[in-house]
């Protein structure tokens, strides 16, 4: 089995994606047949959808160019439309433009009576994905690709509580907490790439719970110093401040 190290490149657009170094570590002892290793260089973008709010179909038009222009190779999606199937609808618009559609897994929230979900979006093969809860009828998507290489390397992506007040912050830190479970229960012989709308800025205990488990911000590690606040791009009529004030949107990476 193939190791794979990442650079991952990404960007921030009304999204957020930055550049994630994880270095290359030995194999755990758990995961003998990971013999080779490899450094590749991945593009990877998060992006809150906002379900069908604000003229979503021409907003979508602007996603997909913008999608075009960075050139992503992986994709996580919060606050999908189900009832309008939003990523199938993207991957239409990125076709209409010359590009290849992306490999679409999509799970509804239950706590939102399925009519938004969370998507992850491949340019590579999907090889399996599953969804958990993390609750508060949350969930976290988690997909295996098969990199081009030949290594695997672990997808996963959420969206955690938006109350911004003391209750949610513990509920986002619940809910992390609740993740990591998830992943405890995974083997760890693959590299990780997290994406979200975390909804919490860097100094929250949600942040602080991730970083305690390895996971590297990727925005902080490309960008040192930067702020990198992500926010809603708004289309109506007399939205003109387009001036993100926080950075709740990230990118994190665990190496094997």
């Amino acid at each position: 089995m193939q190791r794979l190290a990442l650079i991952l490149g990404a960007l921030v657009v009304a999204c957020s994606s930055a550049p994630v170094f994880a270095p290359i570590v030995e194999a755990p002892e758990h995961c003998p047949g990971t013999t080779s290793e490899h450094e590749a260089s991945i593009k990877v973008v998060t992006l809150n959808l906002r379900h069908h709010s604000d003229e979503w179909q021409r907003r979508f038009e602007l996603i997909a160019d913008e999608l075009v222009r960075l050139d992503a190779d992986v994709v996580g999606l919060q606050e999908v439309a189900v009832s309008e199937n939003q990523g199938t609808y993207l991957n239409e618009l990125l076709k209409k433009r010359g590009r290849a559609p992306y490999e679409l897994r999509v799970e509804p929230y239950a706590g939102f009576g399925g009519t938004q979900g969370i998507a992850i979006m491949s340019r590579w093969p999907v090889e399996t994905h599953v969804a958990a809860p993390i609750g508060d009828g949350r969930v976290a998507l988690f997909a295996r690709v098969r990199h081009p290489s030949g290594a695997a390397l672990e997808v996963a992506n959420t969206h955690l509580d938006a109350h911004r007040d003391d209750e949610g912050d513990m509920k986002r830190d619940q809910e992390i907490v609740q993740l990591l479970d998830v992943l405890a229960k995974h083997d760890d012989c693959y590299p990780l790439i997290l994406t979200g709308d975390m909804n919490s800025v860097d100094t929250s205990h949600a942040a602080m719970r991730l970083r305690a488990a390895r996971f590297e911000d990727s925005w902080t590690k490309a960008n040192p110093g930067a702020d990198g606040n992500t926010g809603m791009i708004k289309l109506q009529n007399g939205a003109f401040d387009q001036s993100p004030r926080r950075r709740i949107d990230y990118i994190y990476a665990r190496p094997a």
